[in-house]
């Protein structure tokens, strides 16, 4: 049974399928994808109690959605729009944080590695999959792109309550 604990091939799935996006090392989808295929047979029998296993397809199935903020050392509004960014709720969701300047070998998705601009901070850029909005300079316009690039959450009436799902 899958609850109140997650079982645990369905935990090494998510995981990852983490370290795939966070990386951009194919080593870990290939791995993701053994283990998937080694429980799909039984997926469909077990239903609720292969929500974890569930999840974990997801993540391999449907695209991240990356949150990045470029920022100075220290900056607090870049520390804001950080701290933002990880009470937006949002499926398969990858935050980080670089620091401008940084030169460092980030997996990003392309379109987000091709606009990235270290010089101008603070900045956030969000994306679904290879589809990016423009970089955020304001906090203001940061929410606003975070929600926006949020998957499969347009069903829900504009009058719902809490619509915006922060924690």
């Amino acid at each position: 049974e899958d609850a109140p604990t997650p079982s645990a091939n369905g935990v090494a799935g998510i995981v990852l399928g983490r370290l795939a996006e966070l990386t951009g090392e194919p080593i870990w989808r290939e791995r993701a994808a053994e283990l998937l295929r080694a429980f799909a047979g039984e997926a469909g029998v077990l239903g609720l109690h292969a929500a974890t296993y569930l999840s974990a397809l997801d993540w391999h199935l449907s695209p991240a959605v990356h949150f990045v903020v470029v920022g100075e050392e220290g900056d607090r509004v870049a520390a804001r729009m950080h701290s933002t960014a990880l009470a937006t709720y949002a499926p398969r969701r990858v935050a980080q944080t670089i620091t401008a300047g940084e030169s460092d070998d980030r997996a990003l998705p392309g379109a987000m590695a091709a606009m990235l601009d270290r010089s101008r901070v603070p900045a956030g850029y969000a994306c679904l999959g290879e589809a990016c909005k423009l970089p955020a300079m304001t906090e203001s316009a940061w929410e606003e792109a975070l929600l926006s690039v949020r998957p499969g959450l347009d069903y829900l009436p504009p009058d719902f309550p809490n619509r915006d799902y922060r924690v």
